[in-house]
C-alpha cells in the first residue's frame, strides 16, 4: 500500500545546491513506506548545444531574441512524473547560484524567459526537450544576469527506510545572460552579525555587488576575541556574486563558542575586475540567551607537571567540561614557551571528538629539542575543527612553570 500524505504537517526538511545538482524536500507522511519496493527516480536537465559547462551561457543585445533548449533526460531505471518550470536565481551565502521555488514571483531576468510550466511523463532513458526564447529588454544596461530552470518530481516521493517523511528531488540550471558594453564593477561590505546555524552559530558578513559585472571575491577573514586572540583565520574564496546582488561570507562556528564581543577582520579582493574591500576590527556581539546557563564550554582546570630528576618528561593532565553537543573533531595544543619566549605548538590530540559532559584528558610532553636550560610556561588551547575552519574555543594559562637549570 502507498503511504498517504497527511494533511498536517510535522517537519520540513529541504537542502538545495546549485547548478545541475539534485535537490531533495522533504514533508511529513503516514508511517506506511515500502523502502525494498520503492527505487528514486533518477533524471538531470541541462542545456543542448554547443556550450563550455552543461548551462546556458548567452550573449543577447537589448532589444534582441534568442531561443535555447533544455534537456531533461531520465538517467535512471524506473519511469519519472516531472514538471519542470523557470524561476528566479540568486546567491547563497559564500557565492555561486541558487533557484528559488515554482510559487516564488518572479523578477528580473527571469521575465525575459518565455519558458512554459509543464508536467510531463519520461520512462528510463527518455528524454524531453523544452524549447523557450529569452528577450532582453531595450535598454537594459550592459552586465551578466541570471535566471533560473527547475525540474522536478511532480509529486512527493518515499524515503526509504523512513516511517516519517517524504521527499521532493529536484534538478536545477543556470540561464546567464550577458548583455554586452562596458560592465560596471564595485563591492561593499555590512556589519557582521551571529545568528543560530544547524547546531552552532553562523558568522555572516554581507556583501553587495554594486556593479553589473559576475564577482568572485577572495581573501581572508580573522575573528578575535575581546582579549585580543585570534579564534578563527580563514581563507575565503567565493563563488560567484551577480550583478545588484547581496549575499554573505558565511563561516560556521561550534555552539561551544563563548558569549561576549569579538572583532572582525576581512579583506576582499576580486581578481577580474580588480576591486576591493575591507573591515578592519569590527565589533560584534554573540549575546547570550535571556536565561544563562552554565559556560558552554570550559577547561575547567590544567596541569603540567614534571618528571624525573633532571626532567626527563611532562605529564600534561586537563578537565575540560562541554556542556553543549558532542564536537566530532577537536584539537588540543599546548603552546609553549621558555623564559618568555615561542619554543612550539605542541598537538597533544588531533582529531579527537569531545562528547557532552566531562573529560578528563592526559597526555606526556617532551620538548622537540630536548629540555634546554629556562623557565618553560604553558598555554592550554581547545579548538574546533570542521572543514577547513579552526575555531578556539577555550584557552588556559597553566599556573605550573618547569625549571631547567
Amino acid at each position: 500500500m502507498r503511504p498517504i500524505l497527511v494533511r498536517w504537517m510535522v517537519a520540513v526538511i529541504c537542502a538545495s545546491f546549485s547548478g545541475l545538482w539534485s535537490v531533495t524536500c522533504a514533508v511529513a507522511q503516514a508511517p506506511e513506506a515500502s523502502p525494498e519496493e520503492f527505487e528514486v527516480p533518477k533524471f538531470t536537465i541541462s542545456a543542448l548545444g554547443d556550450y563550455e559547462h552543461q548551462w546556458f551561457e548567452v550573449t543577447i543585445e537589448p532589444g534582441q531574441s534568442t531561443e535555447l533548449t533544455a534537456r531533461i533526460h531520465n538517467s535512471g531505471t524506473v519511469p519519472a512524473s516531472l514538471r519542470t518550470y523557470a524561476t528566479n536565481a540568486s546567491n547563497p551565502p559564500n557565492g555561486g547560484f541558487a533557484a528559488g521555488a515554482e510559487e516564488d514571483e518572479p523578477v528580473g531576468p527571469t521575465l525575459w524567459l518565455d519558458y512554459a510550466a509543464e508536467s510531463f511523463e519520461l520512462g528510463p532513458g527518455e528524454q524531453h526537450e523544452q524549447r523557450f526564447i529569452v528577450t532582453v529588454p531595450d535598454g537594459t544596461t550592459p552586465g551578466l544576469y541570471v535566471a533560473a530552470l527547475a525540474v522536478q518530481t511532480s509529486e512527493s516521493l518515499e524515503i526509504p527506510g523512513s516511517e516519517t517523511l517524504r521527499q521532493i528531488i529536484r534538478g536545477t540550471l543556470s540561464v546567464e545572460i550577458t548583455v554586452p558594453g562596458e560592465m560596471t564593477s564595485g563591492v561593499e561590505l555590512g556589519t557582521p552579525a551571529f545568528s543560530p546555524g544547524g547546531s552552532g552559530w553562523a558568522l555572516d558578513v554581507p556583501i553587495t555587488n554594486t556593479g553589473t559585472d559576475r564577482l568572485r571575491p577572495a581573501g581572508e577573514l580573522s575573528v578575535t576575541g575581546a582579549d585580543g586572540k585570534q579564534i578563527i583565520s580563514e581563507v575565503v574564496e567565493m563563488g560567484s556574486v551577480y550583478g545588484g546582488s547581496t549575499t554573505s561570507v558565511r563561516v560556521m562556528l561550534p555552539a561551544q563558542v563563548p558569549f561576549g564581543e569579538y572583532r572582525v577582520s576581512l579583506g576582499l579582493a576580486d581578481e577580474a575586475t580588480g576591486v576591493s574591500a575591507s573591515l578592519d576590527d569590527v565589533p560584534v556581539t554573540l549575546a547570550a540567551p535571556e536565561k544563562a546557563e552554565a559556560p558552554t564550554f570550559v577547561v575547567d582546570a590544567a596541569s603540567v607537571t614534571p618528571q624525573g630528576d633532571p626532567v626527563q618528561y611532562a605529564d600534561v593532565a586537563a578537565t575540560i567540561t562541554n556542556n553543549g553537543p558532542t564536537i566530532p573533531t577537536a584539537t588540543i595544543t599546548l603552546n609553549v614557551q621558555r623564559d618568555g619566549k615561542d619554543v612550539e605548538s605542541y598537538p597533544l590530540a588531533l582529531n579527537q571528538a569531545l562528547a557532552g559532559g566531562t573529560t578528563e584528558f592526559t597526555q606526556r610532553y617532551i620538548p622537540a629539542g630536548g629540555w634546554a636550560g629556562g623557565s618553560y610556561s604553558f598555554q592550554l588551547v581547545v579548538s574546533s575543527v570542521s572543514g577547513g575552519t579552526e575555531t578556539v574555543l577555550a584557552t588556559y594559562d597553566v599556573e605550573q612553570t618547569i625549571e631547567v637549570p
